[in-house]
């Protein structure tokens, strides 16, 4: 008798904790079941996979890899600027002439230092072929580095040679064929070695600078064309995509470089719009309205014989009014495009 109670009271239990877990998975997707029981008026739209063309857009700065700026290389006077701001110029073109009369001295004086101490030479290696009695073309290359430091000459002719360095420092000229901004000379006659001159971008290297979403990454590649549009005024550039910087940033997107065309008219760090013109992608693609969400889930509900079935999904790229399903849908499904707000599994529609 006690084995039968034990029993029964098992099997109660049993059919309790079975009935409990199915009505949990009825209520997931049962979320307003007295909607179910009408009949809900929708619009369906049946999809299939196809090729969509599309758009990724941002905003963009125009930058150069090849900005400089350029400091003095040495104190001096100015005698000759052809700094101006905006002024286009070649490379190698002369921009800034200066004068440092304690050079020119020091040259003067190394010269005149060197040319006696090449007589102290001249006269130490006649006197070494005598002695030896010997001709001086016959001298070893030891002998002849001996009578040069004794004589002066090696250190005259190295003092020589650094202050001819210094020289050509004095004569500034562009490392590239840019644009001058930022001078910074002013009215200034005197400047130190050291003193910020002024800054030079190239005008050959301009490139365009922007960021997109890390999940829209593998929708591009090296090589893409993109349009620019500056924001300062009407006109489209065309340009392709150069360099992609692997590497996300804390609010997940990833810097792209792209190789303007024809960069005429276009300013270092001008703000632009920016184009990028996908590839084709074949995939299943849903109108964004057939797209609601549940508890945190991309819900999907098809049309099915006067019923509304509900699809959890996987979603991928989101461009304007269309969504590509990753999974979760199979292709021919006639998807619920209007009043999914309002349905729940197996809820009952009827066609507009």
């Amino acid at each position: 008798m006690n084995r039968r109670i034990a029993y029964f009271i098992f099997a109660s239990v049993l059919f309790s904790c079975s009935g409990a877990q199915e009505s949990k998975v009825i209520t997931a997707k049962s979320t307003n079941s007295k909607i179910s029981d009408k009949n809900i008026v929708v619009q369906a739209k049946k999809v299939d996979e196809s090729n969509l063309s599309f758009s990724i857009y941002s905003n963009g700065k125009i930058v150069s890899k090849n900005n400089y700026t350029i400091y003095s290389p040495i104190d001096g006077v100015i005698v000759r600027s052809e700094l101006k701001n905006g002024k286009h110029v070649q490379e190698n073109s002369l921009l800034l002439q200066l004068r440092n009369d304690e050079l020119d001295y020091s040259l003067r004086k190394t010269k005149a230092s060197l040319f006696n101490n090449s007589l102290t030479y001249k006269s130490d290696s006649i006197s070494q072929s005598r002695l030896n009695n010997i001709d001086e073309r016959q001298f070893t290359d030891t002998v002849l580095k001996r009578l040069e430091i004794e004589s002066g000459v090696a250190i005259s002719q190295i003092e020589l040679d650094e202050l001819k360095s210094k020289q050509k420092k004095l004569a500034i000229v562009s490392p590239v064929t840019g644009i001058i901004y930022d001078t910074k000379i002013g009215n200034k006659s005197v400047i130190k070695e050291g003193d910020e001159l002024f800054k030079i971008y190239s005008t050959a290297n301009l490139k365009c600078s922007f960021r997109i979403m890390e999940s829209e990454i593998k929708l591009i590649r090296i090589g893409d064309n993109i349009k620019i549009v500056p924001q300062a005024f009407n006109g489209t550039f065309q340009a392709k995509i150069s360099e992609i910087n692997p590497i996300v940033d804390e609010n997940g997107t990833i810097e792209i470089i792209a190789d303007i065309l024809n960069p005429n008219h276009l300013y270092l760090g001008m703000n632009v719009d920016v184009e990028v013109l996908v590839n084709p992608q074949r995939s299943l693609w849903v109108p964004k309205n057939a797209l609601v969400k549940r508890s945190g889930k991309d819900i999907v509900f098809t049309y099915e014989s006067g019923k509304a079935i509900w699809n959890e999904v996987k979603i991928g790229v989101i461009n304007g009014d269309q969504v590509e399903i990753k999974n979760g849908l199979l292709p021919g499904s006639s998807v619920i495009v209007s009043n999914n707000n309002y349905l729940s599994h197996n809820s009952n529609v009827v066609l507009n």
